[in-house]
Order: C-alpha cells, then structure tokens, then sequence
C-alpha cells in the first residue's frame, strides 16, 4: 500500500499502518509498550516474532508519541505530517514538500518520492537516511550520521550511547551527557579496523567497512537474506550487536555477532553503566552476552522502570553522622565478587579484613570497605562504577544498621525492589514539597528541611544561644553573616561553629543554598553539616569546628609558615573535595566561591572547603548553568563568570588555580601577574616568571628536594587559569597529577596509613608527572 495525496493513516482507526509489497516490513502507528493512549510511529518487521522496530520518529532527541485518533497524511500539498486528531496540533513532520508518493518498500525503507521511487528519482525524504538505534541490509552509516540507543528495552526515549561516523573515518561510540573527563571514544572495533568512510549494511546481509571507493572489507558472516532477517542496533546497554532471524521458524531473535569496547567499565556519566550504587554483570545464556545491572542488598532502584538510573540504599547510614554515631550499632553484609572501582576516599596497603572492617565501622561516612589481596578501600555515598566478577577476588563489605539485616548465610548479591521503606521515603518527599508550596503560598518565613535532610538535626534558638555562652566567641565574619564557637552537650561534648546569617535581603536564599548543597555531601574535605536552625526569621547553621581555622590566616605576611608537606596536602585536599563535587554528587554541585577563607583546616590540617552560599546545582543532563547574580571574590572569579556568561565547573577550577599559587607562594595576590600574563597570550612567559620567582623567594625557605614538585604545581596552577574554560583541566585530572606529582610515603608494617592518592580515580595511564600546558590532557 502507497500513501498519495490526500490518504492517511490514523492510531486508533481501522487504517493504522501499511505493508510492504513483500510484506517483511509495516509502517504505521504501533502501541506504546501495549499502552493503547500512545503510539509510535514506527517501522517494524512484520512477520517475525517479535517484531522488532528497526525505525520510529523522533523530534531532534525527542521521542514522538501520538496520542489516539492523530492523524499521519500526505497533504494535497505534498506535505507528510502527523496531527493530532483535531487538527490544531503538529506533532511531527518529515519536512520535504511537492511530493506525490509515500511508500514502504521491500528494504524497509520509508520513502517519500516526487511521483515515483527508483533509482532515477531518489527519495526527497527516507527513513534510511535517518537512522536510530538501527541499520537493516541495505542501509547504510555515513559521515556524520549517528545510530542513538533507546534508554531502555522498553523506553525508547533517546538514551546513554552514540554510534558515529566521524569525519577522521573512525567509528566511534560515544557515550551520551558523561562528564567531561570521562567523554571518552570507543572505537567499534567489532569491523577489523575502525578505520571506515562509511559502514555499509549490504543487501546480501554482510556488514562492510567501505575505506575508499571499490575497497572494502567484509567483516560479518554472510546470512542469505532470503532465510534471515537480519539487523544490526545500538542496544541501551552500550553493545553493537547483529541480530537474525530464522523465516518461519519460532526461535526468535538470536545475536550473530556482538562488540562492546569496554563493557562494564564503559566511563558514563552518574556513577556507571548501571547508575550510582549500581553493580554491573556480564552474563552469558544461550550464546548471547547481556549487560545486567543490578542493586546490592539493602539497596533498591532508584526507578524501578529504568535499571540504568541507579540505585539508593534502603536506609542510608550517614543520617546517623554526628555526636551519636555508635559503631556498636551497625554491622556489615559480605558481597563477594563485588567492587566499587572509582577509588576510594582512604586506602591502606596490607591490612587484614577486620582492619578493614573496623576502620570502616569506627569512620560513620563509610559506606563500604572493600577487601582486595593487596589493601583495603573505604568508600562513601554515591558508589561509583560497581562491578559483580566472579573471577575477582575482592570482597565488598557493606555497612548496614544491625536491625536492618538478618544474616542468611548466602552471596547477597540481589536486584533491588520497592519496599515499604522506599514508599516511606517517597511519602516524605511529598509532604516536604507539600510543606513548601504551603509555606510559600501563605509567604510564611520558614521551610522545613529537616524531611529533606533527615541526617541533619534542626536546632532552636535557644539551644544555640546556650551552646554559645548567647553568641560569646566570634570565630570570624563572612558575607553573610558571623561565625561562632559553641559547645553541645553531647556524649563526648562536641565543639561546633554556628554560622549566624544576618543579610536579610539574601538570607533565605543563602540559607538554602547552602543546607541543599553541602547537606546532601560527604566527603572528608568537606566541611560537615552538623544541623540548622530555621526559626522565625532566624537562620543558623551549625558545623564541625576546624581547630587550625582557615587557610587564609596562614597566607597572611607574618604568619605562621606551613611546611611544604602540610601545603602540598591541602592543595590536594581542595582538588579532591571540588572533584567529588563536580563528579560524584547527583546532581554536581559548582562552588563558586573558592578562596583561602573558605578553606578550613582540621587538627590535622586536613583541607575542608566550606561556605556554599553562592554555590549552584546542575540537572541531570546540564554540563552548564547561568550565571549569578552576585558573583564570587574579585581576585578568583573566572573571566566567564564576570562577563555574565554560562558558567559550568571551570569556574571552580579557575579559582583554584589562584589559591594554589597562593599555597605555593604562602601569600596571597601571587596569581595576578600570571593571569595578566595568561590574558596576552603569554603561557610560556608566566611559567618562566613564576620559576625563577619561586627559585628565589622560596629556595632558602623550602627543602632543596620538593622545589621541583613545587614547580609541577605551579604547571598545574597555570592549566588552571587560562582564559577558555575548554581548555582547562578537571578536577579530577589537577588531583589526579598533584598526586603524581607528590611523592607517596612508604608503606609501614606498624598501623595502616592513608595514602596520599586516596580518591583519585584512576585515569588512562601516563608515563610521567609532567602535566602538559600547551595542550592539556585527560579532558
């Protein structure tokens, strides 16, 4: 059946589709997963079981789905559209005009022609020039066309992976949204070289790498097309794989050729393959290789309608941080076989499994230990990259309440399912949204944050007026308000800071900012939030005190001077604090404040960033944000973010860049030459600058041996602060070579210590430190 002007198809009506000469294939409107008040319009084989869809409309990355009674018609104008049934709505167009003929043919391809389809008059528009997530005999994959994966089975919504002819002839895989320092190409190297112009899908049914014209190489078995059905798609979980099927045989569907670069360890952005927490499983059944995605126990999907998304734990263990935590009170489950392969926040060399255990259990922002032959990882929420490989021999110990798992003696390694605590959480979530739109509806000053953050105590005013002797002891003074010390009366006592803000015209937006930013955070070189009060128009925020203040006080002319391995490890300390921002929250978080005020230090002079007032938080598939209102700190703030312009995590970076050479020079102002320098063009000339400077001012301060380290820092610093946000590194590359760049303490046989690459993932290796100005890497 041929569409001419003036015919059409509709969803729900007696004419929904039409047959191809042969009958192979149909064109039409197809219920969306058997939901009969959405349809596709699609293209699908008609005679096989089941039959699988190799063509369905698209608007951009927009799935199209018609509702009943739309109509698909070719105008007297020659005009293919579909409408809805009312006729007042477009729903989708195939933007050619004056055509006369729509047609399905034998191939499988939609064409639209003038009067008639032959090879004298090539379609106007065809389904074959805009593919998918699959190619059929016949079809073929040029420059710049791309396959798109379905993000489920059953969502074909545009998903996680791009298949591309790129214009270098390399056929690529791409995953979709990843973070910049994980966009990483994986050539499909299913053809024997990668090396293509064109992937051509031959009639005949063998799938060819076309290299110039009358040179190719044939790089799939021969399947007859008149006793198979053949396709080849870009399947959600990342794999390319060739399917076929047996005419009038029962069988179904069976895969005939497969490639996946990488698998498992394929680099997407939120947490892996299978999502935060998730754990991803290759398995093998009937000669066909899947991607499984699983949760551990205790934990369940986070959309029970795509695996991919990830998983949340049943109860999260950090709501029990702070002065009450009792290690006596949890207990942990064994999952062997089972990684989390991002690297962990502290790693030890050697220890035993209870060492690991016990460091993990006494540690109340562990999540999980994992126990390798050779060391000991601990690992905090979000997990990142999980793994199940029964050819491993790692174990996962996961931290759990004692009430919360009753030990059974088997593997736990379970998919996670709706239970009734994950209604629970869903039943909170309404009622802390219901909360706010009624306080914002009756403009009543107060929010309820305590539902959102359950780990986070909400005080009253009066505790905090008696846990700081009424607001005796100033620690010192921000933007928005004073800092305190205080005390809590807890078992042992605990000693806090409260911030007071005191800006009215800023003060509940700086107030939510900051609970939702570093509320939902957890890492050591973060400053943690204890709680909060939301009083009336009272607006407190209580921290863990940092004995050694800021970083500032020890940039200061005159002050005390730390040696060079306490400032070496506070600069690391920030690198990894903003990488676990920008890469393991969901969503990222941008700081947007970065200096040596915000910067707090421990007992042990461990680097805690702080103040998150200007801080911005990026949607799932955002890479960029607008910018602020009101922006940073002169002297930090990245060129982008003064002009106005989006700002994405580079911004965190640039500022980073200038406390660095602070840390470097132990003063601040260091950086504006280099920046003046970095604006003229002039990188070599700021690096040569800033060398010979730190030769001089530094040499008879600083041991001999860590000058030249000092110098890679200052290579790093400088790849920080060029102009073009593009190119500058991430977070995670700046920790990732700061920590080459700084020598590791040798392992001890006495108590296990932290090494000094804790939480830096692991990126593609190099063989040296140097970092590369000119043309940065690893992004």
């Amino acid at each position: 059946m041929n569409m001419t002007r003036g015919t059409n198809l509709t969803s729900s009506g007696p004419i929904s589709s039409l047959s191809s000469r042969s009958g192979d294939f149909a064109f039409g409107f197809r219920a969306y997963n058997s939901n009969e008040s959405l349809f596709l319009l699609a293209i699908w084989f008609n005679t096989a079981s089941p039959k699988h869809i190799i063509w369905f409309a698209m608007n951009g990355d927009n799935l199209v789905l018609a509702p009943p009674n739309s109509i698909l018609m070719l105008s007297t104008q020659g005009l293919l559209t579909l409408i809805s049934s009312d006729g007042n709505q477009l729903i989708w167009s195939a933007g050619q005009t004056e055509s006369y003929l729509a047609t399905l043919l034998d191939s499988g391809n939609f064409a639209i022609c003038k009067f008639v389809c032959d090879e004298n008059n090539p379609p106007l528009w065809e389904s074959f020039n805009n593919p998918t997530d699959t190619l059929v005999p016949g079809q073929n994959l040029s420059y710049q066309q791309e396959l798109k994966s379905k993000l489920t089975d059953s969502n074909f919504s545009r998903g996680r992976f791009t298949l591309t002819v790129q214009i270098d002839n390399n056929i690529v895989l791409y995953p979709v949204n990843a973070l910049a320092s994980t966009k990483n190409r994986y050539p499909a190297i299913w053809v024997p070289s990668n090396y293509c112009k064109q992937l051509m899908f031959h009639p005949n049914g063998s799938l060819i790498c076309l290299l110039n014209p009358g040179v190719n190489i044939t790089s799939s078995p021969t399947l007859s097309p008149l006793i198979y059905y053949q396709h080849v798609t870009l399947d959600p979980d990342g794999f390319f794989r060739m399917y076929a099927y047996r005419r009038n045989n029962t069988v179904g569907w069976e895969v005939t050729g497969i490639n996946s670069p990488k698998g498992c360890s394929m680099q997407v952005g939120g947490g892996g393959i299978c999502g935060v927490n998730g754990l991803c499983n290759v398995t093998s059944s009937m000669n066909q290789t899947r991607l499984q995605c699983d949760c551990p126990h205790t934990y369940s999907l986070i959309d029970q309608d795509n695996i991919y998304m990830g998983c949340k734990p049943d109860l999260d263990v950090r709501q029990y941080c702070g002065a009450a935590y009792k290690p006596t009170k949890f207990e942990f489950i064994v999952l062997n076989y089972t990684d989390w392969t991002s690297q962990g926040y502290e790693s030890y060399e050697f220890p035993s499994e209870d060492q690991c255990k016990d460091s993990c259990l006494q540690d109340c922002n562990c999540a999980v230990a994992i126990c390798r032959t050779n060391g000991c990882e601990k690992k905090s929420l979000p997990l990142q990259y999980g793994i199940y490989n029964e050819s491993d021999t790692v174990k996962a110990f996961v931290k759990v309440p004692q009430s919360n798992h009753k030990n059974t003696g088997r593997n736990l390694f379970l998919i996670g399912g709706a239970t009734l605590l994950g209604v629970a959480s869903i039943l909170l979530v309404v009622v802390a949204l219901l909360v706010v739109h009624l306080t914002r509806t009756f403009k009543k000053s107060q929010i309820d944050l305590s539902m959102s953050w359950p780990n986070l105590k909400e005080f009253t005013y009066k505790e905090l007026r008696r846990a700081t002797k009424s607001f005796q002891e100033e620690l010192g003074c921000g933007g928005y308000g004073v800092v305190y010390k205080g005390f809590l009366r807890s078992d042992p006592p605990t000693v806090i800071a409260v911030k007071r803000l005191t800006v009215l015209n800023n003060i509940q937006r700086e107030f939510e900012r900051e609970v939702h930013s570093i509320g939902q955070s957890h890492h050591k070189n973060l400053v943690k939030l204890i709680g909060f009060c939301n009083e009336g128009s009272i607006r407190m925020l209580v921290y863990e005190f940092m004995s050694n203040g800021s970083l500032e006080h020890f940039l200061k002319v005159g002050a005390e001077r730390l040696d060079w391995d306490k400032r070496s490890k506070v600069a690391l300390g920030i690198a990894k604090g903003l990488q676990y921002l920008h890469e393991d929250c969901n969503p990222p978080i941008i700081h947007c404040d970065i200096k040596p005020p915000n910067i707090l230090l421990d007992d042990k002079f461990v680097a805690k960033i702080s103040d998150f007032g200007l801080a911005k938080l990026l949607g799932v598939d955002q890479t960029h944000t607008s910018a602020l209102s009101r922006g940073g700190t002169p002297g930090y703030i990245a060129p982008e973010m003064r002009n106005g312009e989006h700002i994405t995590t580079k911004v965190d970076v640039y500022s980073f860049g200038v406390v660095l050479l602070e840390i470097i020079f132990c003063r601040v102002g260091i950086a504006q030459q280099a920046i003046r320098d970095l604006w003229a063009d002039k990188m070599s000339q700021a690096e040569e600058r800033l060398k010979e400077q730190l030769l001089e001012e530094m040499g008879a301060e600083e041991n001999e041996a860590d000058i030249p380290i000092m110098q890679k820092f200052v290579e790093v610093a400088l790849s920080c602060l060029q102009v073009d946000p593009s190119v500058r590194p991430t977070m995670r590359d700046v920790a990732y070579f700061l920590a080459r760049a700084t020598p590791t303490p040798a392992p001890t046989n006495t108590i296990p210590t932290p090494e000094l690459t804790d939480a830096v993932p692991t990126p593609q290796p190099v063989d040296t430190a140097t970092f590369s100005i000119e043309q940065p890497v690893l992004y």
